[in-house]
């Protein structure tokens, strides 16, 4: 049963993603358009380098708004924000747009967020099927492909100096785990998987 219903949301998913647009292209009128119900929550603009551009990396509805603590959502958004002043080699930033049950957005996930799943806003199974439209949608870039690579590249030892390459550890969220494994990449043995939190399980 677990097993069937991981296959749904994987077609659930593929045909949400496949409704919303097609990414990464430099006419902003091809791009899918931004839902009105969250424009209030988009990312401010720096006004001194020009206005962000934003393109819908996926999208989930959430059948149990009751799972997400105090303020009920029933979607979320993932958006990709397109800086005017990056080339289209550059991979844009995304933020994660929740509407609650009245209709109200709230924005998460900033532009210098590092190592979040998205387990902290929405149950596992949104994570997963949302974390898959993202990397569809990423592979749709001709760059997509040499970017994930890149996301799950291990720095080696060199040889000589017997001292890593980078001190940083390579983290993946749960679900963007769950989500490459299923497009057919393998997770290396020292990438290390972030823990799976409990939606708003800090909410006091």
């Amino acid at each position: 049963m677990k097993r069937l219903l991981t296959y749904v949301l994987i077609a659930i998913a593929t045909t949400t993603f496949l409704i919303v647009g097609t990414p990464y292209l430099t006419n902003a009128t091809q791009r899918a358009t931004v839902p009105e119900v969250l424009k209030a929550c988009l990312p401010p603009s720096p006004s001194w380098l020009g206005q962000y551009e934003f393109d819908v990396a996926g999208r989930v509805d959430n059948p149990n708004p009751q799972v997400t603590g105090k303020r009920p959502m029933k979607e979320f958004y993932l958006l990709d924000v397109l800086s005017p002043w990056e080339g289209e080699d550059n991979v844009p930033w995304q933020t994660l747009i929740g509407v609650d049950t009245n209709g109200k957005c709230f924005g998460y996930i900033g532009q210098n967020a590092m190592n979040v799943t998205l387990t902290a806003y929405m149950p596992m199974d949104l994570a997963n099927a949302i974390a898959f439209q993202k990397f569809s949608h990423l592979l749709m870039h001709p760059n997509g492909k040499a970017w994930i690579e890149a996301l799950l590249k291990v720095e080696t030892i060199n040889e000589d100096s017997k001292v890593p390459t980078s001190p940083e550890p390579t983290w993946l969220a749960p679900e963007d785990a769950w989500a490459l494994q299923k497009l057919g990449y393998q997770i290396p043995s020292e990438v290390r998987i972030l823990e799976t939190l409990t939606p708003y399980q800090f909410d006091s």
